[in-house]
């Protein structure tokens, strides 16, 4: 097997190098066998991600909206879950997910409203599709911050390290270098 190292031809930077070389230490961890168990391990579960949904957002090709979602009763819920445990145990999800509806949005400020470059694309997504993003996305962030799997220098979709706080941090580090 062929290293990093040895496909850079002059490193700038000898530690670069080394850094890149080095295993992480997550690398001689054990995986963690609930990651594998299904990500949804009871209907309460679903709840709490729905709860979490921002309730403003419009809906996507499915015409399903988060409110519809955090207002329906238990037995949608029970529904919901099932048919998320079904395609976590088939390991195939819908097709249609695959696709998300495309949206115009004028950008204003007195814009040519006949012109496309007036205009900025939004892709709405199935609403159930983010709701099963969301689910594995809470086990990920567990066992990543459980099992100390990123790096230390990575930054967003952490709870403690915004990214705003990484170009916070840069934008200091190279006024402070100048």
């Amino acid at each position: 097997m062929c290293s990093l190292g040895s496909l850079v031809k002059k490193p700038r930077d000898l530690r670069v190098t080394q850094t890149l070389n080095s295993p992480h230490p997550s690398d001689s961890h054990i995986p963690d066998p609930e990651l594998n168990e299904t990500p949804v391990r009871d209907s309460e579960e679903v709840k709490e991600i729905i709860t979490r949904l921002p309730s403003d957002k419009a809906a996507g090709p499915d015409g399903i909206t988060n409110r519809i979602l955090q207002a329906s009763g238990e037995q949608a819920i029970d529904m919901i879950y099932l048919h998320m445990l079904i395609i976590w145990e088939v390991e195939t999800y819908p097709g249609v997910w695959a696709s998300a509806l495309m949206r115009p949005i004028y950008k204003g400020g007195g814009k040519d409203r006949h012109s496309p470059v007036s205009y900025r694309g939004i892709y709405l997504l199935y609403t159930l599709t983010k709701l099963f993003e969301g689910l594995i996305e809470a086990r990920f962030s567990k066992f990543t911050e459980l099992n100390d799997t990123l790096t230390p220098s990575q930054q967003g979709s952490r709870i403690t390290r915004l990214t705003h706080d990484a170009i916070y941090t840069l934008i200091a580090t190279i006024q402070e270098r100048s």
